[in-house]
């Protein structure tokens, strides 16, 4: 039976030791920082019968004058569409798979026309800024009752279900 003789030279016991340490601690605080409850990412799938209405536009109360603005996704086809102060709107979006434990969901909204009924100027301006906003979107976060659309970290249009 063959016995490990360890170094006399104490200097190479405690390098030795010390490296060892530093390699556990070093993966114990790698597995550490990785989160716990990791969730996969998802997307989530709105009910065609979903209408939502906007309340705010950059963060202000919206005055849509007695108009009602608003957003509705048909997740099978992929189909946007709704009605502004004078005009309805559609295109197409495409939702990417977010994490849920951000809320953070990006998006894609691509409008491929409106409606073009003679309206007075002001309600023709309040369809140009929302129609431009809604372009602009690149992340939503949702709700049972609010969905709230971002351009990076701005929001900038939040609606509530009706």
């Amino acid at each position: 039976m063959q016995s490990k003789i360890l170094s006399t030279n104490p200097v190479k016991n405690l390098t030795n030791t010390l490296l060892s340490l530093f390699a556990l601690c070093t993966l114990a605080a790698c597995a550490s920082s990785r989160p716990a409850n990791k969730s996969a990412l998802e997307i989530p799938v709105f009910d065609k019968d979903q209408v939502w209405q906007l309340t705010d536009m950059r963060g202000k109360p919206v005055d849509t004058q007695g108009k009602t603005f608003t957003l509705q996704l048909y997740p099978d086809a992929g189909i946007v569409r709704g009605y502004m102060a004078c005009n309805m709107y559609f295109g197409h979006y495409t939702c990417h798979p977010g994490d849920p434990q951000t809320g953070r969901y990006p998006i894609e909204i691509v409008l491929e026309g409106s409606g073009s009924l003679g309206c007075p100027e002001a309600d023709m301006n309040a369809d140009s800024r929302y129609y431009a906003l809604l372009l602009k979107a690149t992340h939503f976060s949702y709700t049972s009752t609010t969905l709230t659309l971002y351009q990076n970290d701005k929001e900038i249009l939040r609606y509530e279900l009706q």
